[in-house]
């Protein structure tokens, strides 16, 4: 709160932000305005690790155990959200906000969403936020529109952690976490050790104020939220319920609300008023940091429809032309697809081939791999699979539905040609220019490839190229990937290998062989 009445005294831009943001939150809280969020909505987050000495230098596992807690406090399903008492039990609320580690970083290259800097600093103050900045000792902000910035690092003057509410300075926006008040493992410390000091935190992040209205012990300020009681300031340690102050009745102070001060173990519950302030911030202030998830397809999942990754492939392909993606997935009983409405949501599911299942045809993963490819240059994905008796095709209709399947090739197979998923990758790439995906195996001896006819059917399969092999080079699957992708632009896929050595290429000649 230092922070937000900092700001608010010291820049009028702030204190303008904050007057839309509030009366946002307001009109979500009286119910004028309806959160457009039915689902979840997940946050991408980077934690910046600015350690002194080795021991504030915390485990990638302490991070994660701070991000399961979260995902926890901020979904309801926190194991001690049952200790609320029974008079709050119905107004618990489920925030439907999931956090996780950042995957891609501002550079757009991969990353493990945490950061570490070594510092000279020996312990951080809030004042001027050190911690933010590289010329103080800290470590600058990635771009707060898109990830919501953690510093975990040694705080002085018994500090927690604090927080920028939402509206402030972009370079400076994000919460701050004593590092010993940090998850669950590692270095935290009880009474701060179940994580709950980054959900109170994350809590004013997202436009929380604390549970007593932040006015001393005047029992005349608010929180803002309608179903939290009033309070005469905040709680510390594990008080008893009730605990009254300020007249407010039997049940007291809503001490286990996570924006009071107590100790981690006796905070376990947001309110749905809370909810609804988070609901209008994720839709305001911070709306291009939170993407919301939608469910648009109540199958092809885990539990929606009982889909397992070791039994169903499943695929997205344009199978009308349209440039759109359409879902495929190869289920118990035959061939599933959702067409796409054009709008981000599917058409319900319809089953278009009773083959290429797990009971349809008895295919499996382990053996059989299945591809969506155009084979005919229609613009349109065919279903290629490899069969035990070798490879089987699909045409497309065109509208979502497929002919019947009808071998081609007697080759490729699980037993014709004695191929492998764990030994003998297999492509479908367009390798003469002609739109049409041909067919190309890394074998025993080297590569093999069957050229596409245009009519769904391909030609006797040949050995292109010796090497890329199980047995000629070596290559093996769990070591060396092998690609086709067109390293010269000309519409042709070449050779690409990752080998021992480094990475190995045979180019297109563009009738099917390649280059040594």
């Amino acid at each position: 709160m230092i922070e937000h009445r900092r700001l608010l005294n010291e820049d009028p831009s702030y204190v303008a932000a904050r007057a839309g943001i509030e009366n946002r939150a307001r009109a979500y809280e009286l119910g004028v305005l309806k959160s457009a969020r039915a689902g979840i909505t997940r946050i991408p987050a980077v934690v910046h690790v600015v350690w002194n000495t080795a021991l504030q230098n915390i485990s990638d596992a302490q991070i994660q155990s701070q991000i399961n807690v979260l995902n926890q406090d901020f979904r309801r399903t926190n194991a001690d959200s049952g200790q609320v008492p029974a008079v709050w039990q119905s107004i618990r609320g489920d925030a439907r906000i999931e956090f996780f580690l950042a995957t891609t970083d501002p550079n757009g290259n991969p990353t493990n969403g945490i950061t570490r800097t070594q510092t000279q600093v020996a312990s951080f103050s809030q004042a001027g936020n050190p911690v933010k900045f590289a010329a103080t000792g800290g470590a600058a902000a990635w771009p707060a529109d898109q990830y919501l910035n953690i510093w975990v690092c040694q705080l002085g003057g018994g500090l927690l952690g604090y927080a920028q509410f939402p509206g402030g300075p972009a370079d400076t926006d994000g919460v701050v976490i004593l590092h010993s008040a940090f998850g669950t493992t590692g270095t935290a410390a009880a009474p701060f050790d179940r994580g709950r000091s980054a959900t109170h935190e994350i809590g004013h992040w997202l436009n929380l104020f604390h549970i007593w209205g932040d006015d001393g012990t005047g029992c005349g300020g608010s929180d803002e939220v309608g179903d939290t009681p009033n309070a005469g300031g905040p709680n510390y340690g594990c008080p008893t319920f009730p605990s009254v102050t300020c007249g407010n009745g039997l049940n007291g102070d809503m001490f286990m609300n996570y924006m009071d001060y107590t100790d981690d173990a006796c905070m376990y519950m947001f309110t749905v008023g809370q909810v609804a302030r988070m609901q209008a911030t994720l839709d305001g202030p911070r709306v291009s940091i939170a993407p919301e998830l939608h469910l648009v397809v109540a199958n092809f999942g885990y539990n929606a429809g009982g889909w397992r990754v070791e039994n169903h492939p499943r695929f997205l392909a344009d199978l009308t032309g349209d440039g759109r993606a359409d879902i495929v997935g190869f289920g118990n009983a035959g061939v599933w697809v959702a067409l796409n409405n054009g709008n981000g949501t599917f058409q319900a599911p319809q089953m278009v081939v009773a083959n290429f299942g797990y009971n349809a045809g008895g295919w499996r993963v382990e053996n059989h791999p299945r591809f969506l490819a155009d084979l005919t240059g229609d613009g349109r994905a065919d279903i290629v699979g490899f069969g035990n008796a070798g490879v089987w095709v699909a045409l497309n209709n065109g509208n979502g539905t497929f002919q019947a399947p009808q071998m081609v090739v007697a080759n490729f197979g699980y037993n014709a040609g004695g191929w492998r998923v764990e030994n003998h990758p297999r492509f479908l790439a367009d390798l003469t220019g002609d739109g049409r995906a041909d067919i190309v195996g890394f074998g025993n001896a080297g590569v093999w490839v069957a050229l596409n006819n245009g009519n769904g059917t391909f030609q006797a399969p040949q050995m292109v190229v010796a090497n890329y092999g199980y047995n000629l080079g070596g290559w093996r699957v769990e070591r060396h990937p092998r690609f086709l992708a067109d390293l010269t632009g000309d519409g042709r896929a070449d050779l690409v290998g990752f080998g021992n050595a480094g990475v190995y290429v045979s180019l297109n000649n563009g009738n099917g062989t390649f280059s040594a």
